[in-house]
């Protein structure tokens, strides 16, 4: 029997868990965080055990962390810019 995904299925989880890692860069570099600080903050996230459950399990749950770090990028944008037509 042939296996539809590599690493049992979980690839759309490790995109989600890359995504969450990408936004929180950029939620770091809105806050005016230089590149140590980003990648600090990325570190934080690969090894927070709240990402690394959700990204785990082949569920919507690994949505929540990603939809949660996109209101928040998106409110400190329209709070820093003070442009609402984002």
């Amino acid at each position: 029997m042939q296996k539809t995904f590599s690493n049992g299925g979980r690839w759309p989880n490790d995109k989600i868990t890359m995504a969450d890692v990408a936004l929180t860069c950029l939620i770091a570099r809105e806050l005016g965080g230089g590149r140590y600080a980003q990648g600090l903050a990325a570190l934080a996230t690969l090894v927070a055990p709240g990402i690394l459950a959700t990204g785990n399990l082949l569920s919507m749950n690994a949505f929540e962390p990603l939809f949660w770090l996109g209101c928040a990028w998106l409110l400190i944008r329209i709070l820093k810019t003070g442009n609402r037509k984002l």
